[in-house]
């Protein structure tokens, strides 16, 4: 808990920042570049109650952030050349090994995390991924544009990623474009709030059914 991790370069690995129940912890001001075949994350929250990541350059890796647990910020952020850019989900149940061989998970899918002021841009998939049950985030005033999809999508129940199970629906989140109202942004979830932007007309880009 209280950790900050501030100001490094960080290349080659599969975890840029693997931040495990660790409470009011910082990310900031890092340029993390993973590059490696399998799986991997630029910063990845697990669990944990007030973390933040801030001003951080993120590219080459399957998930630029991807946060879960609560009451987090992310700002200022730039990802790039990500799979995904950020992502707010819900780790798996045992699916991060620690180094003492252990297995761990989210308890809770991202839940009140303000997503404000950063860039996503340029990445092979998402600019920002909304998914697997989470709820009353607040993204405002980010940038996308040159992503694979959407710079913003809010997912209904879906098997995304080709898990076995139906990862549900993103609720109650609510998304401001602020000043950048070409960002590009699909909602299948369930009472979002979207103001502003290119919203998808989802009657001619339906919503996958899972």
């Amino acid at each position: 808990k209280h950790v900050s991790i501030h100001d490094n370069h960080i290349a080659g690995f599969h975890y840029g920042v693997l931040a495990v129940s660790a409470d009011h912890s910082t990310v900031v001001d890092n340029v993390i570049g993973a590059n490696v075949p399998a799986t991997s994350f630029g910063v990845i929250f697990v669990n944990g109650f007030g973390n933040q990541a801030r001003g951080n350059t993120i590219s080459g890796a399957t998930f630029g952030i991807f946060a879960s647990g609560e009451n987090g910020k992310l700002l200022g952020n730039n990802t790039s050349g990500n799979y995904v850019g950020i992502i707010l989900c819900n780790v798996p149940p045992n699916s991060i090994e620690l180094p003492d061989g252990r297995l761990s998970g989210a308890e809770i899918p991202a839940t009140r995390w303000l997503v404000q002021g950063n860039t996503s841009a340029n990445n092979g998939s998402v600019g920002f991924l909304v998914i697997d049950g989470s709820n009353n985030n607040t993204l405002t005033n980010n940038l996308g544009g040159g992503n694979g999809t959407y710079d913003v999508e809010l997912t209904p129940d879906t098997y995304r990623f080709g898990l076995p199970y139906v990862l549900p629906a993103s609720y109650d989140n609510v998304v401001n474009a602020g000043p950048h109202q070409d960002i590009k942004i699909k909602d299948c979830g369930s009472s979002n709030t979207v103001h502003g932007g290119d919203q998808v007309d989802t009657k001619l880009d339906p919503c996958p059914v899972a």
